[in-house]
């Protein structure tokens, strides 16, 4: 698309204001500014004089026929044009006009950290056989539909462990792309499905595991992971049984202060779910906000509130839903006998009373 502009005709000025407070300007060309906001290059500035007495132009992408969509706004001596979509880094634009008449600019490339894993969760080196998912949590972004062809488990052989992992489409990320749900295939772990009775289960008690995470795999910019990452860890026996907030230990800070609420549940729970408002504080019916930390390797829960705990009986409440490491919740456990009668609970929120005095 191209936008005209005519000799002897002035520009129908837009009720608009720029502020350039905060924005980075960058001299690109003797003639072109560059203007980054947020990070990225949403628009140039160029004197009028550029293509005065042209009776069209534009703006395109070196080489290319056709100009780029976007906004163009006359400034008096300057005319600014905006994208529809920001000006890619390390790529040249070329403002044209009929006849002949162009300039060039290059958007920098700018020095990016190397994207890495900040950690993988469950944080323990000693897992259940029945696990159900595991976490990867990164630094900045990642790209989508790479994640399997670059995680990879072998045994204490160093042999490959396949079939091990739901190959979901598509890929199950938080909102921001940081943090990648890795989930172990339901179909191995419960004991009534055909693939575990024809394959077993994929992780076997007893035996040392490596999973590893290669370098290749791209973030949101397509460059590699500043390195690749293992984590190590041995299986124990098959975790069938449901969290019983009833045998959680409860530590009480003292009053008039904001110390931590320490709750030790006795067996580690999903990181995720624990950081989801699934364990919530009453006092008179009234919700305490704070924040929520799942700490010591999963194990210990620490509530910090927003303002000093007064004294007297505090509830305690945990949404049914929270899983410990094995996707056993607290009204029925993930992998159960569907033959043999079970009294589950059906409760929405589990409670608990404590006193702070």
């Amino acid at each position: 698309m191209v936008i005209g502009r005519q000799p002897h005709r002035s520009f129908q000025k837009p009720v608009l204001i720029i502020f350039l407070i905060g924005f980075c300007i960058l001299n690109v060309s003797a003639q072109v500014r560059l203007v980054h906001e947020d990070g990225k290059a949403t628009q140039i500035i160029f004197p009028a004089r550029l293509i005065q007495g042209t009776s069209e132009f534009g703006v395109r992408k070196k080489g290319a026929q056709r100009s780029i969509l976007g906004e163009t706004i006359d400034l008096g001596d300057s005319i600014a044009f905006r994208p529809l979509l920001h000006f890619e880094e390390g790529m040249t634009y070329e403002v044209y006009s009929h006849p002949g008449k162009y300039k060039e600019f290059t958007v920098p490339e700018r020095d990016y950290p190397r994207t890495r894993i900040l950690s993988i969760y469950p944080s323990q080196d000693t897992l259940p056989e029945n696990l159900l998912k595991l976490y990867i949590t990164f630094s900045a972004p990642m790209a989508e539909n790479q994640a399997y062809q670059n995680i990879m488990l072998t045994d204490d052989t160093g042999m490959e462990v396949k079939e091990v992992f739901l190959e979901l489409t598509p890929e199950l990320w938080n909102e921001d792309k940081r943090v990648f749900t890795l989930w172990c295939d339901p179909g191995r772990i419960k004991r009534d499905l055909i693939r575990n009775q024809k394959l077993g289960a994929a992780l076997q008690a007893g035996k040392h595991y490596t999973l590893t995470i290669s370098s290749q795999w791209t973030d949101k910019r397509g460059n590699p992971l500043q390195n690749a990452w293992e984590k190590q860890f041995f299986i124990r026996k098959a975790d069938r049984e449901p969290p019983d907030i009833g045998t959680w230990r409860i530590n009480m800070p003292a009053h008039n202060t904001r110390d931590a609420l320490i709750i030790i549940p006795g067996e580690p729970l999903d990181y995720s779910l624990i950081l989801g408002n699934m364990v919530e504080i009453y006092h008179h019916d009234q919700r305490i906000t704070g924040q929520t930390e799942l700490t010591e390797a999963e194990t210990l829960i620490k509530f910090t509130p927003d303002t000093p705990w007064n004294a007297g009986k505090y509830q305690l409440s945990v949404y049914h839903t929270l899983e410990d490491l094995a996707g056993n919740n607290l009204n029925r456990p993930f992998d159960r006998d569907l033959e043999k009668s079970e009294d589950l609970s059906t409760r929405e929120y589990h409670i608990r009373y404590f006193t702070i005095n």
